[in-house]
């Protein structure tokens, strides 16, 4: 579910000459004893269905060409701040520092549903905080995609007919690729333009993403030269790497079953929500929102839906909007909607996933014919969901979490199926 955004870095155009654009999810990693084990299992499998998780390691930094940039302050005064007057325009310019920026985490692809044409995918962005080293989830996103599971595993024999292509700019080889103790058969592909180099690595055999990396040139920055005058300096690099370090079976996850009717039929959901902000030594500050969900193409198995939420503005009228993808199948916890079989077979007290990567731990806190509450905990977050066990619909979602000395907490009520 969309509760908190996402993220994702597009690789772009990699194997676009060959069968289609290619977006693969942001980043670095080790290969540890434990890595190699995990490994194992993608040589042992060859394969991959409904209820398969995959795990990567993600990073990426932004890396600046030019130390400052030139800015336009009309209000800078160059007797007392670091700022000029370029003498072409008369404008007054200042010297402000390029941003950076770098981070880490795993992304998290389940695989929901999965036939000869369409595979349905939740992928979860764990981010690692870089001062206390916790991992907490940052939001998912639901995606579809057609001729394998987006950039995460293409078919065999598509992956095979690469190694055929001729492009300018574009490399395919194949053989021996070492990884987490193991060795693997593989395709690598690399992709070069004037501005962006990327690469990938496929697992032959079973089609999985082993690998990728890129790295990608901004756009150029104006600087302050010679004489005050404004010019054209380097731009920043985003570089992006990421790793499979495993690949799993979903905990607690039913078999796919085709969507009941009414779930079917449903052209969409409206949560009533509200965000609350306590900072130590004030008052808590309650926002209220709204999230929508449009189901934008449907199938037997499966709805995709459009999520946007509004959440009023502090600063004016106009609300912040914020649009992300989502999917809905008859599935487990963690969507707006789980399978009602499933959640009814449900017994307080049970442990529903226990991760040692992420650390997310899920359990069910109440079960009865009334509601079924599944609570997963990680680092300093804590996500609530509430299940209606007679429809299937997911009634209420409570996030909360603890950034520093301040808390946050988001919650979603379900005010309309239509």
């Amino acid at each position: 579910m969309s509760g908190c955004g996402g993220l994702r870095i597009a690789l772009g155009a990699v194997l676009a000459v060959a069968w289609g654009s290619v977006a693969l999810a942001a980043d670095t990693a080790r290969a540890s004893a434990t890595d190699a084990a995990r490994l194992q299992h993608v040589q042992e499998g060859r394969a991959i269905g409904a209820g398969t998780r995959l795990m990567y390691y993600a990073s990426s930094a932004s890396v600046r060409g030019s130390l400052v940039q030139a800015q336009w302050k009309e209000d800078c005064d160059p007797a007392v701040e670091d700022c000029w007057i370029d003498p072409n325009t008369g404008n007054r310019v200042a010297n402000v520092e390029v941003p950076t920026a770098a981070g880490d985490g795993y992304a998290q692809v389940d695989v929901l549903y999965l036939d000869d044409q369409v595979c349905v995918l939740r992928v979860t962005s764990h981010v690692r905080d870089l001062t206390t080293g916790a991992v907490i989830a940052s939001g998912a996103t639901g995606v579809v995609s057609r001729d394998g599971c987006a950039d995460y595993w293409v078919p065999p024999v598509r992956l095979a007919d690469v190694l055929g292509v001729r492009h300018a700019g574009l490399r395919v080889l194949r053989g021996p690729y070492p990884l987490g103790g193991q060795t693997f058969d593989a395709i690598y592909v690399s992709s070069s333009s004037a501005s962006a180099r990327y690469h990938a690595s496929y697992e032959a055999a079973s089609g999985l993403l082993l690998v990728h990396s890129g790295r990608a040139q901004g756009s150029a920055v104006p600087v302050i030269g010679a004489g005050g005058r404004v010019e054209t300096g380097a731009g920043g690099s985003l570089l992006t790497y990421g790793q499979l370090i495993g690949t799993m079976t979903m905990p607690a996850v039913p078999a796919p079953t085709p969507l009941p009717d009414a779930v079917a039929r449903a052209s969409g959901l409206t949560y009533a929500c509200s965000l609350t902000l306590t900072y130590p030594g004030t008052q808590p500050v309650q926002i209220p929102c709204q999230q929508d969900f449009e189901v934008v193409e449907r199938a037997p198995y499966w709805l995709r839906l459009r999520m946007v939420r509004q959440t009023a503005s502090m600063m004016g009228p106009i609300p912040d909007v914020v649009e992300d993808q989502d999917v809905l199948t008859a599935g487990g916890y963690g969507g707006v909607y789980a399978s009602v079989p499933w959640l009814r077979a449900l017994a307080p007290g049970a442990v529903l996933e226990d991760d040692t990567i992420t650390g997310v731990r899920a359990r069910v806190e109440h079960a009865d014919t009334g509601s079924v509450v599944v609570v997963a905990t990680a680092a300093t977050q804590r996500l609530t969901y509430v299940y209606d066990p007679q429809s299937g619909w997911l009634t209420r979602l409570v996030l909360e979490r603890q950034t520093g000395p301040s808390t946050s907490v988001l919650q979603l009520d379900l005010q309309q199926v239509r």
